[in-house]
């Protein structure tokens, strides 16, 4: 099992004896700024979110940051070398794959929007474009998401749990009265 800690700026890998192993920390020598969400294509590669979230006081521990980005990484299994994909996000946030792995959606909570990313068979990503807009007056931001069998993808959103057809067609929002993403 694959964890994302936002107060001390790593990914770990829960081991089968039960011992904890440091996957990522660091990028181009400098500390993560808060890894936030993560996901495992079928070939194993690592991707996952790194926006500043644990770093601010409202949801971590006040700390300055290394990074002069917040960004989306793939991480090699067998290297544990990040690569950045994308250094042009707010607050990059939730992320998962289409059911064929050949698109990424990835949640940029800041601007209330899912972005989605061509893939390319090596991890990186082309055709950076907003995919849909989860704004609204309701409580709540963009934070985790993900896909159905049939191809629906499920975003917390402003008012709950928004629902999208894969044309981005919005089929809805199931209403949850609790703040937060």
């Amino acid at each position: 099992m694959l964890t994302c800690h936002h107060a001390t700026s790593r990914i770990t890998r829960m081991e089968p004896d039960g011992g904890v192993t440091v996957v990522a920390s660091h990028y181009n020598g400098k500390r993560a700024n808060s890894p936030n969400d993560i996901i495992v294509r079928s070939d194993g590669k690592i991707f996952f979110t790194d926006p500043l979230f644990g770093r601010e006081p409202s949801s971590g521990i006040p700390r300055p940051a290394e990074l002069t980005h917040t960004g989306v990484y793939c991480l090699d299994p067998v290297t544990s070398e990040p690569t950045l994909l994308a250094d042009d996000f707010s607050g990059p946030n939730g992320l998962c794959f289409s059911l064929d792995e050949w698109q990424l959606f990835v949640n940029d909570t800041h601007r209330d929007h899912i972005r989605v990313f061509d893939v390319e068979p090596d991890g990186t990503l082309k055709n950076s474009r907003v995919w849909a807009t989860l704004a609204g007056d309701a409580e709540g931001w963009p934070d985790g998401m993900k896909i159905d069998s049939t191809g629906k993808l499920f975003a917390t959103g402003p008012g709950g749990i928004h629902v999208f057809m894969p044309d981005a067609t919005c089929l809805g929002v199931i209403e949850n009265t609790r703040a937060g993403g």
